[in-house]
């Protein structure tokens, strides 16, 4: 469920040690989806973020302001278990015997202190079944995070190619599939229009493209697929993801 705290990150504790440098980033565009969905016996517990960062196992939140809307609606198949506001995510209780769900998250907002992250649409599909035990099992949600050299303003700089990284990113403790197909594009009005993004293997587990936004683009906004080997798939779309600044007089 959504909280009013601002930034958390989930997973295992993070040490550090006594005379060295360490940096993290919080959120840094391009602002996406990201899911800490588990489930416990017979019940799915979905934490849907669709206004985090780009950086990994971050789950970055806001608080329930009146201009922010959105739905979550869990499938089985195709029969709907439930559908509630994105903003009071309650769970959703389900049968036992394993079967294959489809959560998605639609949100909007229009707040005086961002541009960015106007409209962001997910959806998940995986298998799942019952969990036993006392220990919540966290679900395999894709989400797929974009990263880039973006200045202090979360800007890319106009007239010129820009470097991303996309970077799939399971939350800790969930189960791994290797990756089969993975997508991406970009659309520079709005998501009126999309054009496909050519993907290249980077680092272990990400690729890297480059977006060329035409001249006079405000806006960057950006849509990504995947599906890994064991059946599990996403679709995330986020409308404004970063902005272009302007060019220099």
């Amino acid at each position: 469920m959504l909280q009013d705290s601002a930034y958390w990150e989930d997973g295992p504790v993070t040490s550090y040690r006594a005379g060295h440098s360490y940096s993290d980033d919080w959120g840094s565009a391009a602002p996406g989806n990201a899911s800490a969905t588990t489930r416990l016996g017979n019940v799915i517990l979905p934490d849907i973020r669709p206004d985090s960062g780009s950086a990994p196992r971050h789950l970055d939140a806001y608080s329930p302001f009146d201009d922010i809307t959105g739905t979550l609606t869990l499938r089985r198949g195709d029969t709907v278990v439930g559908t509630g506001p994105i903003l009071d995510q309650q769970p959703f209780t389900v049968p036992a015997g394993p079967a294959r769900y489809t959560l998605t998250s639609s949100f909007q907002r229009d707040v005086p202190w961002s541009t960015l992250g106007t409209k962001a649409d997910a959806s998940w599909t995986f298998r799942s079944g019952h969990v036993a035990g006392d220990t919540a099992a966290t679900l395999p949600l894709w989400d797929i995070r974009f990263r880039g050299a973006f200045d202090f303003l979360d800007q890319a700089p106009a007239g010129r190619p820009f470097p991303l990284t996309v970077a799939p990113d399971l939350q800790p403790g969930a189960p791994r599939a290797a990756i089969t197909a993975i997508g991406a594009r970009a659309s520079f009005d709005d998501g009126k229009t999309w054009h496909p993004l050519t993907l290249r293997p980077g680092a272990p587990g990400t690729w890297t493209t480059t977006v060329t936004p035409p001249p006079g683009t405000a806006f960057v906004s950006l849509s990504a697929n995947l599906t890994d080997s064991a059946g599990n798939s996403t679709r995330q779309t986020v409308i404004r993801a970063y902005q272009v600044a302007s060019p220099a007089r």
